[in-house]
């Protein structure tokens, strides 16, 4: 059984039997649009999470990460956008990322419009590595996110290690934040360790006004969620 659902898998990711869809990223304090997260859809599994565990489990998933980096700058090649593309740690540490990296260098024609969104769900088994692909990362040009930053264990001590251009802060952080003191310390918290390396904090998540008026109140430089815009295909974005 594992076999055949890892030939379905491996068929699946070869195929490109996958989609983006695009959601805006705002920037809150001059209220436009930043840029854009890419966010993987299928018709084959009811959710992308499903899609991206059965890949982790059955050793698809840097495939995977892979095919959809390449479709996602593919599909915004002809637009000057920033774009915000999910990364897993495994894969920056992965033996055939640099070659890929190579590879994929020539048709980026502005690099600093691609953030590499990392992860924070997956364990980071060699720390050292990790920050050294992390370091390539930025010495090709390109910009790096820490996503889900303050679920589970994250450290402060990260952001002045590994210095990302973002911070993306888990969503369960802007959930009722006008309510919720310790969510507003904890962002407190985070954007003076960002402000002190020059990192941009993107709150996610936003669903109320309330929040998102408090998310402006505290400062945060960037904001996404339902409230702000939905994820939509590209030919939505630009008809």
């Amino acid at each position: 059984m594992a076999k055949r659902n890892g030939r379905s898998i491996q068929y699946m990711i070869e195929n490109k039997m996958f989609s983006h869809v695009f959601q805006p990223i705002y920037d809150l304090q001059e209220w436009e649009i930043f840029g854009y997260e890419a966010l993987i859809r299928t018709n084959q599994f009811p959710n992308a999470e499903s899609f991206i565990l059965l890949a982790r489990q059955l050793n698809y998933l840097y495939l995977l990460d892979t095919a959809s980096i390449q479709l996602a700058i593919e599909s915004i090649k002809m637009y000057n956008i920033k774009l915000f593309i999910n990364i897993f740690p495994s894969t920056l540490v992965h033996p055939l990322f640099s070659p890929f990296l190579e590879m994929l260098n020539s048709s980026v024609p502005i690099k600093q419009n691609i953030v590499f969104e990392i992860n924070e769900s997956e364990k980071i088994f060699d720390y050292r590595l990790f920050k050294k692909s992390v370091e390539q990362l930025k010495e090709l040009n390109y910009l790096v996110a820490l996503d889900d930053f303050g679920k589970n264990d994250s450290s402060t001590d990260k952001i002045l290690d590994l210095e990302p251009n973002f911070v993306k802060l888990d969503k369960s952080l802007a959930n009722q934040l006008k309510k919720k003191e310790g969510n507003q310390k904890i962002i407190e918290k985070i954007l003076v360790h960002c402000e002190s390396k020059k990192s941009k904090v993107v709150l996610e998540g936003i669903e109320r006004e309330e929040d998102l008026a408090a998310a402006k109140a505290l400062g945060v430089h960037l904001g996404q969620g339902y409230l702000l815009g939905e994820p939509v295909l590209l030919k939505e974005i630009y008809v």
